[in-house]
C-alpha cells in the first residue's frame, strides 16, 4: 500500500508524516495530540517541551489502556451474554417441544371427551 505524506502541526511545530492512513484520520490524531499537549502545557508553564511530550504520552497511554480494558470487559460481557442467550434458546426449544406435546395431549383429550359425550348422549337417549 502506498504511503501518504501528510503535514500536521503539533504544539506549534509542523511535521510531515508518512503513513498508509488517510489524511482526515491523521489530522484527527494530530489534533488530539496537539490538544493534549496544550492542556499539559497550560497546567504548568514551567514544563519543557520534552516534559510536555512525555506527560502527554502518559496521558494518552492511560486513556488507551483504559479503553482497552473497557473493550476487554465489553467483550467478556458479550461472551457471557452470548452463552446465556444460547442456554435460553435451548430452554426455549425444549419448552416448544413440551408445548407441542401438550397441544397434542389436549387434542387427544378433546377427541376422547367428544367420544364420551356422544356415548353419554346415546346412553341417555335409550
Amino acid at each position: 500500500m502506498d504511503k501518504n505524506r501528510i503535514k500536521v502541526s503539533i504544539n506549534g511545530v509542523e511535521y510531515v508524516l508518512k503513513t498508509t492512513e488517510g489524511d482526515e484520520y491523521v489530522q484527527r490524531v494530530a489534533m488530539m495530540v496537539d490538544k493534549n499537549m496544550k492542556d499539559v502545557a497550560n497546567s504548568n508553564s514551567k514544563l519543557s517541551t520534552a516534559m510536555i511530550g512525555v506527560l502527554t504520552s502518559i496521558n494518552l497511554a492511560d486513556r488507551c489502556i483504559k479503553a482497552e480494558d473497557e473493550l476487554a470487559s465489553i467483550k467478556a460481557n458479550y461472551s457471557a451474554a452470548s452463552k446465556e442467550l444460547g442456554s435460553l434458546r435451548e430452554v426455549r426449544d425444549e419448552n416448544d417441544i413440551k408445548l407441542d406435546l401438550l397441544k397434542e395431549e389436549i387434542q387427544r383429550l378433546r377427541i376422547e371427551l367428544a367420544k364420551k359425550d356422544t356415548e353419554l348422549k346415546n346412553y341417555i337417549a335409550q
